[in-house]
């Protein structure tokens, strides 16, 4: 975010690890907000807890980062002369893991994991919020770009161990974002005013998961192995597993597709710039340098 920025914004940012970074002004800790007089453009807020897949962090301190945090920046934006805040959120505010239709922001809200609930707290404070600035919540699915951590990259271990996966023919739509069509949408909401409320962001084009390994493998030059298991016999295999498995089963096999038209009406354009078959396959090319075989 601060490479596609520092030459056009002077940039200023609040953070608990207190290291200033290249192209960073101005750096505040969370517990000194309030001593800040300047005045800004625009506040974008990326602070927040993220999903702990063990399961280990007390429903509290979800609520104390992703809601707290939140609550304590919207106090300030008028004392600062904010004129945008944008604040990005999560698909899982909505849903946990899996639709069978394409969600717009007018779904019903079916998350029911801390994490989503304590980011549409956040959202939900932010739009209630009496403050003067626009408020622009923006919730993105899977980020993939140089670096990335998570799913994505423990797949691209799985490929660079020359495992097997066993649904060569499995055909699921998953929406995914590309951290340069995040940048760009954000710089974009910077230049142009669009009304205040939620908007989904994502790639125009979903993909499966048979697409995200092919595109990890053509990134990283490695060989997807796929072991061709008819579909029915993938879906009882899944029918039987234990509940507790069922997260990581329905992001590998389940759909998640949301529909961005409402972002890309407000900003006037058509398409996203930037095409997932020509990121996605590049945001592993460096990664997998790092990689034994």
């Amino acid at each position: 975010m601060v490479a596609c920025l520092q030459d056009k914004y002077e940039l200023h940012a609040i953070s608990y690890k207190a290291k200033k970074n290249y192209g960073i002004s101005n750096l505040y800790t969370w517990e000194t907000i309030e001593t800040i007089s300047d005045s800004y453009l625009a506040v974008i807020h990326l602070a927040g807890l993220a999903h702990d897949t063990q399961n280990q962090r007390d429903e509290s301190d979800y609520f104390n980062v992703n809601v707290g945090l939140t609550q304590k920046l919207i106090t300030q934006l008028d004392k600062w002369n904010v004129s945008t805040f944008i604040y990005l959120s999560s698909v899982k505010a909505v849903v946990d893991s899996t639709s069978s239709t394409s969600i717009t922001e007018d779904a019903k809200l079916t998350a029911k994991n801390v994490y989503g609930r304590s980011k549409l707290a956040a959202e939900q404070a932010i739009l209630s919020s009496n403050a003067y600035a626009n408020k622009i919540v923006l919730r993105p699915v899977l980020i993939y770009g140089p670096g990335q951590k998570g799913n994505l990259n423990a797949l691209e271990k799985l490929i660079h161990k020359g495992i097997w996966f066993p649904f060569k023919n499995w055909d699921n739509r998953r929406s995914v974002l590309s951290v340069h069509n995040l940048t760009s949408t954000i710089k974009s909401l910077l230049m142009k005013s669009i009304p205040s409320g939620v908007y989904f962001i994502a790639d125009d084009t979903p993909v499966s998961t048979v697409d995200i390994l092919n595109a990890i493998g053509s990134g990283s030059n490695h060989k997807v192995r796929f072991i061709p298991i008819p579909n029915g016999l993938i879906k009882f295999g899944l029918s039987i597993l234990p509940k507790r498995l069922s997260a990581l089963t329905d992001k590998i096999f389940g759909s998640l597709e949301v529909d961005t038209s409402k972002l890309k009406t407000a900003l006037g354009i058509s398409t996203m710039p930037h095409d997932t078959a020509i990121d996605l396959p590049r945001s592993f090319e460096k990664l997998s340098n790092n990689l034994t075989t």
